[in-house]
């Protein structure tokens, strides 16, 4: 609710929504959700530099992403090996934070109902007696959303680093 920019519902870019509206998104949230990511991946290159804990996985996305020549041979004959790999962990962090707010906004404006209350004028999360309904399914609460979409994110970071690692063996 940062952004001065009115919020746009993620099934359906060109309808604007009012803010707080599940499934609403700005380039503001998006960068958010990317700025985290990293914040994240920023948090694991450290703690593996410190002890040693991810270097290996680490080499083995970083081997996984040159063998698919998703990092060009000029960077990682430029940059040392704790670099690439950091910067491995921090890029796959990133989409994480990406993809993890995409799926939770997904959910959101689908699966979550998103309605106006008229007489307060506020986004309210649960259809009621002249509650004018703006998106969404009163399927799963909040909660549930939130706790689906860090699963479901942390799922595909699992199977994208296996993925990863069982190609660069």
């Amino acid at each position: 609710m940062l952004s001065s920019r009115q919020p746009r519902l993620i099934t359906q870019l060109q309808r604007t929504v009012p803010a707080g509206v599940n499934g609403g998104v700005t380039s503001l949230g998006m960068a958010a959700s990317a700025a985290g990511g990293l914040c994240m991946g920023l948090a694991v290159a450290v703690t593996g530099w410190f002890t040693g804990e991810t270097q290996t996985m680490g080499l083995l996305v970083r081997e996984a992403l040159q063998q698919q020549t998703l990092i060009p041979a000029v960077l990682s004959a430029a940059l040392p090996e704790g670099v690439q790999v950091g910067l491995c962990w921090l890029g796959l962090s990133l989409l994480c934070g990406l993809g993890g707010s995409v799926v939770d906004s997904v959910l959101g404006a689908t699966v979550q109902f998103s309605g106006c209350d008229p007489s307060t004028g506020k986004v309210v999360a649960q259809p009621g007696q002249g509650v004018q309904h703006i998106s969404g399914r009163p399927w799963l609460s909040n909660d549930a959303v939130n706790a689906t979409s860090a699963t479901l994110t942390s799922l595909a970071a699992a199977a994208i680093g296996a993925a990863l690692a069982a190609g660069a063996q």
